[in-house]
C-alpha cells in the first residue's frame, strides 16, 4: 500500500509463507511472515530520498534454509528474527 501525501509517500507491505513440503530444515505447517514501511521524499522530480525498515520473522525455517545475499544464515535457531534499517537515495536517469 502506498500513500502519497505531496511529495512524501508511505509505503507499508506485509506478507507471509506458510512452509510445506518434506525438507527437514524446515518446520513443517510454520509461517515466514514480513513486515516493513518506508518513507520517500521527493527532491525533483527523478530523486527521492528514502528509510525503509522491514522486519521477518523466521518462525518456519531453521537457520541453515535461509540465504541472505548468497551467504547461509548459521547460529539462528527457528523463532529468530531480522530486522533490516536502510536509508537512501534514488535518482533516475
Amino acid at each position: 500500500m502506498t500513500v502519497p501525501m505531496g511529495a512524501n509517500r508511505v509505503i507499508a507491505q506485509t506478507g507471509t509463507v506458510k512452509v510445506n513440503g518434506t525438507n527437514a530444515s524446515y518446520v513443517q505447517g510454520g509461517k515466514l511472515t514480513s513486515q516493513g514501511i518506508a518513507l520517500e521524499r521527493d527532491l525533483s522530480k527523478r530523486t527521492y530520498v528514502y528509510y525503509r525498515y522491514e522486519k521477518t520473522d523466521f518462525a518456519g525455517a531453521a537457520a541453515g534454509s535461509y540465504v541472505v545475499n548468497g551467504a547461509i544464515l548459521s547460529n539462528w535457531t527457528s523463532g529468530s528474527t531480522r530486522k533490516i534499517n536502510s536509508v537512501g537515495i534514488s535518482h533516475s536517469y
